[in-house]
Parts: structure tokens; sequence; C-alpha cells
């Protein structure tokens, strides 16, 4: 179960992000390690998603394939084990293929790749600039930016296009660095840039690459960095909310409670909901703030779950029973024996926004230390729970609804990443991988190669993590699954779709 990782959501947040895309890494070695027979399935690319006024887009791009555009049916359990054995980068017919190359920036050399010959026509080179924290002093924003240009490079060998440059260019993940390289871009005559991570960094390279009229897609998912042209890949926290909160109103869930971290990732989450809850018709009845640098949350839960009302409610109880003597005052004092409190909370569910592992484990215990139990109480997640392990082993968790993108074409690509690399990705290697597919994919064979105008197809693509679309505010909108955590893993209640069926932009 990989997801999306939040690693360049909010730079204030981008320690604790670095943290969990890297574990991500750790995690997916040690499913690679799980034995397992899986039948091998061909690679994912980025396509128009089905529809019936849509033929074949190029008959020179390699086609994606995924089983039912990437669904997975209701009520069946996924798999944590190794993904699929994936196909061989190598042409097989390279004997006589003509070659692309791009220049890396970053002191590692020009690479070459053999194509398979193209039609004899002549086109328009088309260069891609490639921002990366290449040469950041965080090891873990290094590793990040490898995986993301390693990516690209997969890309761009799988979609065999000998127009294609790539231009790698580190930022080194500071402002100062996304703007020294998006001038460098700017100067080489970029057509389109991919990236750069950070939100900071965006907000370096944007207003030079509007200047040039030139299209951003970054790799982060902070809603606000998009506009003009600048594009989020990232997944939105707006669309996980609003797909969330939709399918919990939708199941009689009217009354959420939210706690959620003290930082503009939580607001943002807050805002959210409250947008989402006041179109389906639902209401946030309890919110508490908690400090994401903390261990003990026990003072925040007591207050959202009314526990001091209830306990004092409890005792009361007891002492009314105690003055009488009959048996069923004595049946009722044991009942209540086993209880901390007396009545039910004021809400049906509870969104619980973390991006630590560690933290979402310390609350779900202490929820239910103060009687805050499912199923009484639904507990709700977003997609970064999708990269937390073995959460079917915590009681406290076990009934919770959570929000992914189906995982059918991650494992796809990640097994292929890792046949060709030596190594499972980040999760966020396939934003790189959509974007540079997309890229050649939307050149076309025009004499002038325009992305302006291509990018917000309503219709959107098929992507290594389902359906996707990015809407002219720049934010990206995807297919998402709800899935539910039980006592023997991970459930689909309800699958990803496999197409948009309204239009947005």
């Amino acid at each position: 179960m990989i997801s999306f990782s939040y690693h360049s959501f909010i730079d204030a947040a981008s320690d604790r992000m670095a943290v969990v895309s890297r574990r991500l890494a750790v995690t997916g070695l040690c499913l690679a390690m799980t034995a397992c027979v899986i039948p091998e399935l061909q690679s994912p690319k980025v396509n128009l998603p089905p529809d019936e006024d849509q033929g074949q887009l190029d008959a020179s791009a390699p086609p994606f394939s995924p089983a039912a555009d990437g669904k997975q049916a209701k009520g069946t359990t996924v798999d944590s084990g190794a993904p699929v054995q994936g196909e061989s980068l190598e042409d097989p017919d390279g004997s006589d293929g003509r070659t692309a190359t791009y220049d890396s920036l970053d002191g590692t050399g020009t690479r070459t790749f053999q194509l398979t010959p193209p039609e004899d026509i002549d086109l328009p080179t088309i260069k891609v600039a490639l921002l990366l924290p290449l040469g950041s002093n965080d090891s873990g924003l290094r590793q990040d930016a490898a995986a993301l240009r390693d990516a690209a490079e997969m890309a761009l060998f799988d979609w065999r296009d000998e127009r294609v440059s790539l231009m790698p260019l580190d930022t080194k993940g500071t402002f100062d660095g996304a703007e020294s390289a998006s001038v460098r871009a700017v100067e080489q005559g970029a057509d389109i840039i991919l990236g750069p991570l950070l939100r900071t960094s965006v907000g370096a390279v944007s207003p030079i690459a509007q200047r040039a009229d030139i299209p951003v897609l970054s790799f982060s998912n902070d809603p606000s960095v998009g506009g003009n042209d600048v594009y989020s890949l990232g997944l939105s926290p707006f669309y996980e909310v609003d797909r969330l909160m939709a399918y919990a109103v939708s199941k009689g869930l009217t009354r959420i409670a939210l706690l959620a971290p003290d930082d503009i990732y939580g607001n943002l989450i807050v805002q959210a909901a409250q947008q989402s809850l006041s179109r389906y018709g639902g209401e946030i009845t309890h919110l508490s703030f908690y400090n994401p640098a903390a261990t003990d949350f026990s003072e925040q839960v007591r207050y959202i779950s009314n526990y001091d009302s209830r306990r004092a409610a409890l005792k009361s109880r007891v002492r009314e029973l105690e003055q009488r003597q009959d048996e069923v005052s004595k049946a009722a004092l044991r009942q209540l024996s086993r209880k901390e409190t007396l009545g039910n909370v004021a809400f049906e569910a509870i969104l619980i926004p973390t991006l630590d592992e560690l933290t979402l484990r310390t609350l779900a215990a202490q929820l239910a230390q103060y009687e805050v139990d499912q199923p009484a109480v639904r507990f709700l997640g977003l997609s970064v729970w999708d990269e937390f392990r073995n959460l079917s082993s915590e009681p406290p968790l076990q009934g919770a609804w959570y929000i992914a993108p189906p995982d059918s074409g991650w494992r796809q690509f990640a097994t292929r990443f890792r046949d060709n690399y030596g190594r499972l990705p980040p999760s966020i290697a396939a934003l790189s991988y959509e974007a540079m597919a997309l890229t050649i994919l939307l050149a076309g064979k025009e004499e002038v190669v325009r992305y302006q105008g291509k990018l917000t197809n309503p219709k959107g693509f098929q992507g290594v993590r389902g359906i996707f679309r990015l809407n002219r505010n720049g934010e990206s909108e995807r297919g998402l699954a709800i899935k539910q955590i039980t006592r023997k893993g991970i459930e689909i209640m309800e699958p990803a779709p496999g197409k948009f069926e309204n239009y947005l932009n």
C-alpha cells in the first residue's frame, strides 16, 4: 500500500514529510523481500482515460493497460506483498535504433538511450527542464530528487520520442537555487518545466516561467502554488477531503469531529472539511488542534471527547444507584464499573489528518482510552495513511476508513523502477513519470510545440495512480478509492472511478 507522499506540501512541515517519504522506500524494500507469486502485467503509462469518442492517441506511444482502469473491486483485500515482476526497459529491437540524449547538469554527465526509429518527419526539438533539489544539504531530499530524475528518465525511454531533450537542473532545495535554475531553463529554451518539488521553490520559479510563457508542472501538492499555467501534480488535500466527506455523509455520518495538527496543513484540512460538509449536508461539531511534534495528546482528546462531562455524568449515576438496594440497581452498578464515562460523544466520525505514523497510532490509542471507539465513532483518514505499515495490527484503528489512489498501476511502476535502478522508488516518483509522459503525449506532431490549453483537458488522463486531471487554478484532481482497515488487512470499500463523470473545468 503506497500512496503519494506529502513530502513537499508545506516547508514548515518538510522535515516530517521527508521522514514519511524516506520511510516509504524502506517499507518497499521490506515488501520486496516477501515471497509471493503474482502474474506478470504490463507496465503503467500515462494515457487519456477510455471514452467512447476517443481512438488511439499515438501508435508510437506504449499502451496503458492496468486491469479495469486501476479499479479494485469493493470488498477485496489489498495485497501488501511485493509488486509484480515488471518488463525490462531494454529495447528488444534496438540494434538499428536511434538515440535520445539529455545533458545532466548535476555532474553526472550525459545519458544516452536507444530508441525505436520514429517516422521520417522533420519535427522540432522539445526541451524539457527538470528542476530538482539534486544538490540539497538534506540527504533525504537528494534521494527523492534522484528518484524523480530516474522516473523522468524511465518515461523518456518508455515513450520513445527522439525529439525530447531532458535538462535536469539543480535547485539545491532553496529559493535562490530554484530561481537560478529557472533562469537557466529559460535561457536554454525550455518549452516546459517539470518540478520543482518544494513549495518555496515553486514560488521562486513561477514568476520567471510566467514571464517567459512556459508552463510548470510542479511536484508540490500545495494548491496555493497553482495558477497562471503553474500546476501542482501532487494530490490536493481539498480533493482528498471532499471525496472522503462525500462518502461519509452518504453513509449517514453527518456530525464530524476534527483532530488536526496545529500548523498550516491542519488549518487547510479544516477549511477543506468545512467547505465539503457545507455542500453535502454535514457539519464539524467538534474541533481540536494538537502540536504535531508532541507525543501525548491526552489534553486534546479529553476536550474533543467531552470526557470530563461524561465522566462526571457517570459518577453522578453511580452515586444515584448506590443509594438503591434493589437487584436491578446492583446489576446496573456492575455494568457501570467497567466504564469510564456515561453517554455518547456528540459526533459520528472523527477525521484525523496526521502525517506521522506514530502520531496516528498514539491518537487512536488515546481516543480509545477516553472511550471514543469504533464502530460507534468512525475514524477517518487521508491518503498518507496508505504509506503506514501494519495499521491492521492496531485494534483502535480497525474499522477506520481512509482515502487513497488505486494500487495496481503503482505496483507495476514500482517493480519496473526497482528492476532498472536497484531500489524501490518513493511514491512521489510517480509524479515525475506522469509529468514526463504527459509532456511527450501532448507534444503531438505540430511544427510549433505549445502546451498551453492542452494540460487542462476536463476528461483527464490515465496515470500511474489512476485517473487525474489539472484544472485552470493549477490544482490536481485524482480518482480516489475508499479503503477500510480490518483485522485481516486493507479492504476496498468503494473503488476509484475509471473516468471523471463531471467536467469541472
